[in-house]
């Protein structure tokens, strides 16, 4: 019972944390980009770095959040195997 809440809150919290991953990336790559900008008014920069943040979250939460989800789905088919 105490492994299953553990088991459960902690796929909430990796998906939590996934997310704020993503939009972590996407805001730091947008203030990144518009600094390289040169203050000259322009969000042109500041778009960019929008965009290559995201990608940049993109490709991290998908390789870590693959590789834990291949974890979670390993323990999930022990389970089904246990039972049977």
């Amino acid at each position: 019972m105490l492994v299953e809440f553990a088991k459960n809150k902690f796929r909430t919290f990796f998906e939590v944390s996934l997310w704020l991953n993503l939009i972590g990336c996407a805001i730091y790559g947008a203030i990144i980009g518009y600094n390289l900008g040169g203050y000259n008014g322009s969000v042109g920069y500041g778009f960019l770095g929008l965009i290559v943040g995201t990608l940049f979250g993109l490709l991290s939460t998908v390789l870590l959040g693959g590789l834990v989800a291949i974890f979670l789905n390993i323990d999930a088919n022990v389970e089904i195997i246990k039972d049977k």
